[in-house]
């Protein structure tokens, strides 16, 4: 302890902790300072205890996750706080939760009560960081309202600290002036309800245009009001392309309105959903186009193509979910409604490429997905955290990417969305809704700064008879043990039975400059229900197979190599791809319909 002689202090040290100290106070006359053991008080026990900190959130910070840095101004992103719709426009941005550094496990996330994020390592971000790189994610313009909860365990288990909540606004970017073109309402397609129980209008739309010579950037729908009793509004969809809407009006429960602001010279497509006061929705429409043409000519009249009526058939895709996808009510024959397959993707080159074939004459809509951290739930192993995905076609350029479904396209797999159905389970995980003319195309799936690990790509197919299908899927990847196996996965839609040839091919793969391909591959061929169907080594093993295959037109070049006809049925298929004895390798999985 300390001790005084006279006027002067000597320093001692306290311990900080649980620790016991007995301190003895002695009052000593000065005979007694040589020997201060002569005079014996009670000792009392004294705790001094360190403060140990409860886990807290103790602020937000606004991060441009394309530099890293943040974000001028939103150092503290409070309570009340407002987001320039500037920044929002020319920054990718992320949510940073600072903490008061107390051990903590993890931070769990929410925005707006739908949008959930758990991060385990800091810096912890709303959506989501490898190290100091941030992902970036939406904000969409509107009001939020933001927690984050700090845990004592990884995955949000343990026990609870204390929480931050704020609630913010991003207000729209400033518009820049430009002329106001004068509405010039062209077109009225009318839309005749389906008789039904639920609130689903249906399309039959006809539209006159008014002859003019200036610009058409305006169109008036109306449509009659649905049949049933709870609707409490109607929404209008429309985009640029065919059953891919990038834009949503609330018009209330208004039966006829003018969606202006249009592109001229373009061709829109519009679909209406009623919707009630429980936000539940309706299936969209049949769909009505028009062109924007710039002046009075033929090609300026409206050319409305109503569909058939449109039902949901719910097919399992190959994680185990349930994906809802559309199919015609009047369509019975049989077809590729989903392609899927699951590789390692590895660093630099070694990416995960899906190609996949459209033909037909009509421009088919399909959703890509690429799925990484949702495998976790399903018992893989070693995912990849933040995959990225990217379409090109058969010139190798790239028509559409996409680093997480929250992007560009966020309002056709948000609650409420077109495709809300087919939304990834994770906010990082991309999605892309595109239309295809004939021709043939590829996913490449990559991790964000050079990342690996096992990556789902999926693709569907959300315009089922249109007169256009799948024809061939298929997937070069490196093949190696335990989960790291080539996984290629298909689904039959259709009253009728498909008639598809898969392969495995490997030694063959020589001849085309891969050094290092799959020596003697194998393929076992599982239903939905995790049945083997049939296995298969090499291809000229069973003889009947191997005419049928070799009428086919698509015969391997090596025997080795493991190839089967199938008539499928509806459902979901599985095909595992391995190598003899537990050898690796690059080995290449294909599908091509024969019907």
């Amino acid at each position: 302890m300390a001790r005084k002689f006279h006027n002067s202090y000597y320093c001692g040290k306290l311990l900080a902790g649980l620790i016991g100290f007995s301190l003895q106070v002695l009052p000593l006359a000065a005979a007694d300072i040589a020997d201060p053991s002569a005079v014996s008080l009670p000792s009392t026990n004294v705790s001094l205890a360190s403060e140990v900190p409860t886990p807290a959130i103790t602020s937000f910070t606004l991060i441009n996750a394309d530099t890293e840095e943040v974000v001028p101004g939103y150092e503290n992103l409070a309570d009340g706080a407002v987001i320039a719709g500037d920044v929002v426009a020319t920054s990718r941005l992320n949510v940073r939760a600072n903490t008061n550094g107390a051990t903590i496990g993890s931070v769990r996330f929410v925005l707006d009560t739908a949008t959930t994020h758990t991060e385990n390592i800091a810096p912890y971000a709303l959506f989501g960081n490898i190290g100091d790189n941030y992902t970036a994610g939406r904000l969409p313009v509107g009001s939020h309202v933001l927690t984050a909860t700090p845990y004592a365990q990884d995955g949000a288990n343990g026990s609870a600290g204390t929480s931050l909540t704020i609630a913010f606004t991003v207000i729209p970017a400033t518009p820049t002036p430009t002329p106001t073109p004068t509405p010039n309402p062209t077109a009225t397609p009318t839309v005749t309800p389906q008789p039904t129980t639920t609130p689903i209008p249906t399309a039959t739309p006809t539209a006159t245009p008014t002859p003019t010579a200036t610009p058409i950037t305006a169109v008036a729908l109306s449509w009659n009001a649905s049949t049933s009793a709870n609707v409490a509004g109607y929404r209008v969809s429309y985009g640029n392309s065919s059953g891919v809407y990038t834009q949503r009006l609330d018009v209330g429960k208004k039966t006829v309105t003018t969606v202006s602001g249009l592109t001229s010279g373009r061709t829109y497509y519009f679909a209406v959903t009623a919707y009630d006061a429980s936000a539940g929705e309706s299936a969209p429409s049949n769909e009505v186009s028009y062109s924007t043409a710039t002046s009075t000519s033929a090609s300026s009249a409206a050319k409305p193509t109503p569909s058939t009526s449109i039902t949901s058939a719910s097919s399992s895709s190959s994680t185990g979910q349930t994906a809802t996808t559309a199919s015609s009510s009047t369509s019975t024959s049989a077809y590729l409604s989903n392609v899927s397959t699951r590789v390692r993707v590895g660093a630099n080159n070694d990416v995960e490429i899906v190609g996949f074939t459209v033909t037909g004459n009509q421009a088919k809509t399909v959703i890509v997905r690429a799925l990484g951290p949702t495998l976790r739930q399903f018992g893989v192993a070693g995912v990849l955290a933040d995959p990225m995905l990217e379409i090109h076609n058969s010139s190798g350029n790239v028509i559409a990417s996409s680093d997480s479904w929250q992007g560009a396209q966020a309002a056709l797999f948000s609650a409420g969305g077109r495709y809300h159905s087919l939304q990834p389970a994770n906010m990082i995980e991309p999605a892309i809704a595109i239309s295809l003319p004939a021709g043939a195309y590829s996913a490449v799936v990559r991790g964000k700064n050079n990342s690996q690990g096992i990556a789902l790509a999926e693709i569907y197919d959300v315009s089922p008879g249109n007169g256009s299908k799948f024809t061939n899927i298929s997937t070069r990847a490196l093949v190696g043990t335990g989960d790291n196996v080539l996984i290629g996965g298909v689904t039959v839609g259709g009253s009728s039975a498909l008639k598809v040839i898969i392969r495995a091919l490997g030694p063959s793969l020589a001849s085309y400059g891969i050094t290092n391909s799959l020596a003697n591959p194998t393929m076992s061929l599982y239903n939905g229900n995790g049945t083997l169907v049939r296995s298969a080594d090499n291809w000229t093993d069973n003889s009947a197979q191997a005419n049928q295959i070799m009428t086919s037109g698509y015969a391997p070049n090596d025997q080795r190599e493991p190839a089967m006809i199938m008539l499928l049925t509806g459902g979901t298929y599985t095909a595992v791809i391995k190598g003899q004895n537990n050898t690796t390798g690059v080995a290449l999985f294909d599908a091509y319909t024969l019907n």
